[in-house]
């Protein structure tokens, strides 16, 4: 198995790394944040909110099943098809993200 990690891409985030959740997991939770800044019961940054509606929209276009690995190294964070390697959004961590 470390032979084929090993093969794999590095990245700077693999030490931060959560478990592979489903799509429908972050899709639900992405959306409800996108509603809530929409509506104005939040408030984040312009490009908080861009890179929160550029997920949902690659989200949405997933098999609500499939995995998304979320990479983080505390600066900014990838949220990433298991299956595919496939970036679907990637973002800047703040407190209003």
């Amino acid at each position: 198995m470390a032979a084929s990690r090993a093969n794999c891409h590095p990245s700077p985030f693999s030490h931060h790394e959560m478990s592979d959740l489903p799509v429908h997991y972050f899709l639900k939770l992405y959306q409800g944040r996108l509603s809530m800044a929409e509506d104005g019961v939040t408030s984040p940054r312009p490009e908080i909110v861009a890179g929160i509606r550029h997920l949902v929209a690659n989200l949405s276009a997933q098999d609500p099943n499939a995995k998304v690995r979320l990479e983080h190294d505390g600066v900014r964070a990838r949220f990433i098809a298991a299956a595919t390697g496939e970036l679907l959004g990637e973002f800047h961590l703040t407190n209003d993200a």
